[in-house]
């Protein structure tokens, strides 16, 4: 085989694998999120009272969460807490994410180096937050 038909087989090969992968999408906008975390169906299925983006400092995204979410297991909300922290920073560059307590205002979930989340087993007790 002389080099022109290896470069022609390499570029259909490469052709083939683009047109195979799925499309790349770009990141949800913040306005996007925020809507998607404050749906209804989100609000019912994790406890969701309200999501705002924080008008002081555009970066943090605030949850507040009502009864129900400390009626989901502990790895529910870590997973959740995790996601949300997830699309926000693929939105908003060093992004962060403050989980309260609707009632309250304190914080529930608190984002350690290293990827540990600790939760608060309820109305935003900081002292007791268990890592994982």
């Amino acid at each position: 085989m002389n080099s022109a038909m290896a470069s022609g087989l390499w570029v259909a090969i490469v052709l083939a694998l683009l047109a195979a992968a799925p499309p790349l999408r770009a990141a949800a906008t913040p306005e996007e999120v925020v809507a998607e975390l404050g749906a209804a169906d989100a609000r019912g299925k994790l406890g969701v009272a309200e999501v705002e983006r924080d008008s002081a400092n555009p970066r943090v995204l605030v949850v507040r969460v009502d009864p129900d979410w400390y009626r989901k297991s502990e790895d529910a909300r870590r997973e959740a807490a995790v996601a949300w922290r997830e699309k926000w920073q693929a939105s908003v560059p060093q992004g962060t994410v403050a989980v309260l307590d609707a009632k309250t205002e304190q914080p529930v979930v608190r984002f350690a180096p290293g990827g540990k989340v600790f939760l608060s087993p309820g109305g935003g007790a900081l002292m007791n937050m268990q890592p994982r």
